[in-house]
């Protein structure tokens, strides 16, 4: 049996990196050619595509519950269309015995879903929005794990920590006059406020040969060339961040009063994620095992990307109105995924 689940599971695994694969270069494709009509100052056609490249383990995230789908369709399916699947019935094995290494060849594609969304895709996001910013604004800037540096005029600016909605913590302004610091300011965070920037907690020293001159503000108004705008460019949107820096801002908001609901259902969408890939391989056993045992490729993967569609319009439409009407975050994130399990269990029972 041992031989068996490993050949299930392989099978199952093989067609899921397969469409995942191709998944992933078209959509890759389409954005790209999208981006050209895009393209202004220094952001030409090889840093469209460079920026492409970037986002594409953000895109194979999303994709992963769609591939493992049309990839438990097209394994499955292939082992109908052989008879192999007869011939297990045949020898006694029930539908759920022939489940389990179909599982565990989902849960291959869950792990890689959970790489690329907590370990690649946020700090390549970070990377493609930092040059994107760079070539298309002309600045000179640098983002790294020791936070974000840019450039205004004489000033050099650092931020510690860009957060969602254009947040800033930790801010540190350096302005020199021939080659010698004339001033440095320090803030422990900054607002937008209309088009411009409100720093709160100031500490501003001005260095002159006399000595340095302190003075402390609760709140100033920041001018700076660094507009909001350009933040809203170089942060990272809360379905992109990874699951430890999303609990903590979470944590953040609510310590501070602050709305934190989209960021709690983004939180919940990323722990309900992983669990998505394994029901869209468990609503291919019915179909393979029923109306679409003796059905060709092309059926197959129709239905494949049809269902996925369909999860994708009720993800959103529950997203939406969770958000909308105020219900749990936990409900929304879980509801299209239960639902989703609930038909999947109640036609492979009839099957």
């Amino acid at each position: 049996m041992k031989i068996l689940d490993r050949y299930l599971a392989g099978v199952v695994t093989k067609f899921s990196l397969g469409a995942f694969f191709i998944l992933l270069a078209m959509v890759g494709l389409f954005d790209f050619l999208g981006r050209l009509d895009d393209l202004k100052g220094d952001f030409g056609a090889p840093e469209a595509f460079a920026y492409t490249l970037l986002t594409l383990p953000r895109w194979g995230y999303d994709l992963v519950p769609t591939a493992v789908l049309i990839g438990g369709l097209l394994g499955l399916g292939n082992l109908a269309a052989g008879s192999e699947l007869v011939v297990l019935r045949g020898a006694g094995l029930s539908i759920a015995r022939i489940a389990r290494p179909v599982m565990v060849g989902g849960m291959a594609m869950m792990l890689l879903g959970v790489v690329l969304g907590e370990w690649v895709a946020p700090p390549s996001e970070a990377w493609a929005q930092q040059l994107r910013a760079e070539w298309r604004g002309g600045y000179i800037g640098l983002r790294g794990k020791s936070g974000f540096w840019a450039r205004d005029g004489e000033s050099f600016i650092h931020i510690r920590r860009i957060l969602p909605e254009g947040r800033l913590e930790g801010i540190a302004v350096y302005r020199f006059r021939e080659h010698r610091l004339e001033m440095s300011l320090r803030a422990k965070r900054g607002d937008r406020r209309g088009g411009g920037w409100v720093l709160h907690d100031v500490r501003v020293s001005r260095i002159s040969p006399q000595g340095v001159e302190t003075e402390r503000w609760p709140e100033m108004v920041w001018e700076t060339t660094l507009q909001p705008a350009l933040i809203d460019v170089l942060a990272i949107r809360p379905e992109q961040m990874g699951f430890p820096d999303l609990l903590e801002y979470v944590g953040y908001l609510r310590s501070n009063g602050l709305e934190y609901q989209h960021y709690e259902l983004a939180l919940w969408r990323k722990i309900v994620k992983p669990l998505s890939s394994l029901v869209m391989l468990l609503i291919a056993l019915p179909f393979v095992f029923g109306p679409l045992r003796s059905a060709n490729s092309g059926l197959l993967l129709l239905a494949g990307v049809l269902i996925g569609l369909g999860f994708y319009i009720l993800d959103q439409i529950m997203n939406n109105a969770g958000l909308v009407y105020g219900l749990p975050p936990a409900l929304s994130a879980l509801a299209p995924t239960l639902l989703f399990a609930a038909g999947a269990l109640f036609f492979l029972r009839r099957a």
